[in-house]
C-alpha cells in the first residue's frame, strides 16, 4: 500500500484518492485464475517498457515517451497485454 498524489497519467490536480494498493501475482496464478473462471487466452506479449517511470534512476526515457530499464531492458518484461474470450 502506497500514497501518490499524481499518476502515470497527466493531470494538474491531486488524486481524490491517493492510497494505492498493489498485489504482485505470478504468470502461472493469472494464467490458471483465466483458465479456471474458463476463459480460452487468445493473445498474450510482455513488453520491455511502462508509460512512467517506475523504478527512478534505474529507467530511461525513450523516444516514444516509455519507460525501459537503463541497462539490457529486455532482462524485465514491464508490462504485457493479455487477451481472452469465454470459452
Amino acid at each position: 500500500m502506497f500514497t501518490e498524489e499524481h499518476s502515470y497519467v497527466d493531470h494538474e490536480s491531486a488524486l481524490d484518492s491517493p492510497t494505492f494498493v498493489s498485489f504482485n501475482h505470478g504468470m502461472a496464478e493469472i494464467f490458471n485464475a483465466l483458465w479456471n473462471a474458463g476463459l480460452e487466452v487468445t493473445y498474450f506479449e510482455e513488453h520491455d517498457s511502462v508509460p512512467w517511470n517506475a523504478l527512478g534512476d534505474s529507467m530511461v526515457e525513450g523516444d516514444l515517451g516509455e519507460w525501459r530499464l537503463r541497462e539490457r531492458p529486455e532482462r524485465l518484461a514491464a508490462t504485457s497485454t493479455l487477451c481472452t474470450v469465454k470459452s
